[in-house]
């Protein structure tokens, strides 16, 4: 899998001390299921294009916002999303390091990015 980290990343390997909210935007531009953004860096004054851009979601497809809350004792990976298929990135990018997908029992929440942006 290419490397999703910006080239100027600092990327840090953690584990959570505490369950955690956390967003997934599907679909995004990014292999596989395992990619959280951190909730509390979320902006949703931002237009949804430049949401689109800074996630480096599709323009082309609606967009579905999961709230995840990750429990206490998981192995994470962060640092800041890279350029993707066009975007330019720059948000906050968590990977889950042992799961291939985000286990349902995690989703607390689903709705369309435009719904999530109006009631943030």
């Amino acid at each position: 899998m290419p490397n999703p980290y910006a080239d100027d990343s600092i990327v840090m390997e953690g584990t959570t001390s505490d369950a955690t909210e956390y967003l997934q935007f599907q679909p995004n531009n990014l292999p596989g299921d395992c990619w959280l953004h951190r909730r509390d860096q979320f902006d949703s004054t931002v237009s949804e294009p430049d949401i689109r851009d800074e996630y480096a979601l599709p323009t082309d497809s609606a967009i579905t916002v999961r709230v995840i809350e990750v429990p206490a004792d998981v192995d994470i990976r962060i640092g800041t999303l890279g350029p993707v298929s066009q975007r330019s990135g720059g948000a906050d990018l968590v990977e889950l390091r042992n799961y291939q997908t985000v286990p349902g029992e995690w989703e607390q929440n689903s709705t369309s990015l435009e719904t999530f942006l109006s009631l943030s």
